[in-house]
C-alpha cells in the first residue's frame, strides 16, 4: 500500500541525484553558452539560437507524445515491456523519417540567410537522436534508475563542451559549431543504449493495431505539447523573422540560461506521474490532493528562490556568462524568470490532468492560448522586439496555468492552500531586497542569497519539516 506521504525516499533519491546531475549539466551548459556567446557574438549567437529553436518546434510536431504514453503503458501491471518498447521506438523512428523529409521543405518558407538554412539541415540529426533518447529515458524513469540517464548526459555534455573549446580554438564557423550538437546526442544515445540492455530488449516491431491504440492515446498529449510549444517557442521564431539575428542573440542569451531550468519540473513530475495515476485509479482523491499540495509547496520553495536571485543578480549573471556585449539581455532575463517559474506550476497541473486521463479536455484551452499568443507575438514583436516577446510569454504562461488548474479543479476539487506560498513569497522578497543592498560581487552574492533564503525559512518555521523527517525515518517505502 502506498502511504499517504508517498514513497518519498525513493522519489527523493532519484530526484536529488537528478538534481545533482542536472546541476553538473547546467554548469556545463552555462559554460557552453559563455563560450558560444562570446565567440559567435550577438549576431552569430542569434543564428545559433534560431537554428535550434526552429528544429525544436518541428521536432515536437513529429513527437506524438510517445514518451508519456510509453511511461504509462509499461507502468501497467502485467505489461509486456519489450513488446511495448519495441513498437513505440519503431514508431518513433518512422516519425523521425517524416521529420527529415519535412525539414528541407519547411525551411524554404522562411526568409533566413543561407548559413541558417544549412545549419537547420545539418543539426536536424540532433533532434532525431534526441527523440530516441527520450524514449529510452522512459525506461529508466519507470525503474527509478534515472542516475543512469544522468551519467550518460554528463559524459556527453563533457564531450560537448570539450569540442566547443576545441572548435573555437580552431576558429571554425557556425556550421561546424552546430555539428557538435549531433556528436553530443550520438554519445548520449549510445551510452543509454548500453545501460538499457539490462532492462529492455529492442527489436524492429510493427503492430499497426497497437500503433493505432498508441496514437489514439497520444494524440491529445501531442496536440497539447505542440500548442504549448507554439506559445512558448514561437516567440524566438517570429523574432527571427521580423528582427535581426543580433536581437535574437540578445533574447537567446537570456532564454538559453533559463531554458535549462525548465527541465527540472518535468524531471520531478515524470517520477511521480505513476503515483498520481495509482491514487486516481484507486479513487484515493484525498491522497491525490495531498500529493498535489505537497509538490505545489515544493515548487513554491524552488521558484521563489529563483525569482529573487535572478531578479537581483541579472546584470552580473549576463556579464559573467555572455559578456558585456549582451547588456540588452539583462532586462529580458529579469522578465523571463517569471514565466520560467510559472512553468513549474503549469507542469504540475498538466501532469495531474494526464494522471486523471482528461488531457483531451485541455486541448481547447491550449488551442485558444496558442492563437492568443501568436496574435500577440505578431502584434508586439515587430513593435517592441524582444521585450514584446518576453512580456507576451509571461502573459500566456500565466493564462495557461490558470486554465490548467481550473480544469484540474473541476475533477479533483483541490483548493490550493496558499499559506506556504504567501510566507515563502515574503522570504523571497526579503532575500531580493538584501541582495539589492549588498555589493560583494556576483559569486559571493550567489552564495549569500540561498543561505539567507534558507536561514529565514527555518528561523521563521516556514518549511514543512515532515518531508525531511520521512527522508531520515526508518519507515519502509511501498
Amino acid at each position: 500500500m502506498i502511504n499517504k506521504m508517498l514513497p518519498i525516499r525513493k522519489i527523493a533519491y532519484n530526484t536529488i541525484f537528478q538534481v545533482m546531475g542536472k546541476a553538473a549539466n547546467i554548469l556545463i551548459g552555462v559554460l557552453a553558452i559563455a563560450f558560444l556567446a562570446r565567440y559567435l557574438n550577438p549576431d552569430g549567437f542569434g543564428k545559433y539560437t534560431t537554428v535550434l529553436s526552429f528544429l525544436q518546434i518541428v521536432g515536437i510536431i513529429f513527437d506524438f507524445g510517445l514518451y508519456l504514453v510509453l511511461l504509462s503503458e509499461i507502468s501497467k501491471i502485467g505489461a509486456d515491456r519489450n513488446y511495448i518498447f519495441s513498437n513505440i521506438l519503431t514508431l518513433r523512428i518512422v516519425s523521425g523519417v517524416l521529420f527529415f523529409v519535412a525539414i528541407p521543405i519547411l525551411v524554404l518558407f522562411f526568409p533566413y540567410s543561407t548559413d541558417i538554412k544549412i545549419g537547420i539541415l545539418v543539426t536536424s540529426l540532433t533532434f532525431f537522436l534526441n527523440s530516441i533518447i527520450q524514449i529510452y529515458s522512459a525506461i529508466f524513469q519507470k525503474e527509478m534508475k534515472m542516475d543512469r540517464v544522468v551519467y550518460a548526459e554528463v559524459i556527453a555534455k563533457v564531450f560537448f563542451l570539450s569540442l566547443i573549446v576545441l572548435f573555437i580554438f580552431m576558429k571554425l564557423n557556425l556550421i561546424a559549431i552546430l555539428c557538435i550538437n549531433n556528436i553530443n546526442s550520438a554519445i548520449f544515445l549510445f551510452i543509454l543504449y548500453l545501460y538499457s540492455r539490462k532492462y529492455i530488449s529492442y527489436s524492429w516491431t510493427i503492430d499497426l493495431i497497437y500503433w493505432k491504440k498508441v496514437l489514439h492515446i497520444s494524440w491529445p498529449i501531442a496536440v497539447t505539447t505542440i500548442l504549448n510549444l507554439i506559445y512558448f517557442k514561437a516567440d524566438t521564431i517570429i523574432l527571427s523573422v521580423f528582427k535581426t539575428p543580433t536581437d535574437v542573440g540578445y533574447y537567446g542569451a537570456a532564454y538559453k540560461i533559463l531554458e535549462v531550468i525548465t527541465t527540472l519540473p518535468h524531471m520531478i513530475l515524470g517520477l511521480i506521474l505513476p503515483i498520481f495515476s495509482v491514487y486516481w485509479v484507486g479513487r484515493k482523491l484525498k491522497d491525490f490532493n495531498f500529493a498535489m499540495q505537497k509538490f505545489f509547496n515544493i515548487f513554491c520553495f524552488i521558484t521563489f528562490a529563483l525569482i529573487a536571485i535572478f531578479s537581483a543578480e541579472a546584470s552580473g549573471i549576463i556579464n559573467f556568462i555572455a559578456g558585456e556585449e549582451y547588456q540588452n539581455s539583462v532586462g529580458i532575463l529579469q522578465i523571463l524568470i517569471w514565466p520560467t517559474a510559472i512553468i513549474f506550476f503549469g507542469s504540475l497541473f498538466n501532469y495531474g490532468i494526464i494522471a486523471i486521463e482528461k488531457q483531451k479536455e485541455i486541448i481547447k484551452y491550449f488551442f485558444a492560448v496558442a492563437i492568443i499568443s501568436l496574435i500577440s507575438y505578431f502584434v508586439f514583436i515587430p513593435k517592441y522586439s524582444y521585450y514584446g516577446a518576453a512580456y507576451t510569454t509571461l502573459a500566456v504562461e500565466l493564462i495557461m496555468t490558470i486554465l490548467s488548474y481550473a480544469l484540474l479543479y473541476k475533477y479533483i476539487k483541490w483548493r490550493i492552500n496558499f499559506s506556504f506560498a504567501l510566507k515563502i513569497g515574503v522570504i523571497s522578497y526579503i532575500t531580493y531586497s538584501i541582495l539589492q543592498i549588498i555589493q560583494y560581487g556576483l559569486f559571493i552574492e550567489l552564495i549569500i542569497g540561498p543561505v539567507i533564503y534558507m536561514i529565514l525559512i527555518f528561523a521563521l518555521n516556514f518549511f514543512d519539516k515532515s518531508i525531511f523527517k520521512q527522508l531520515i525515518s526508518p519507515s519502509h517505502d511501498s
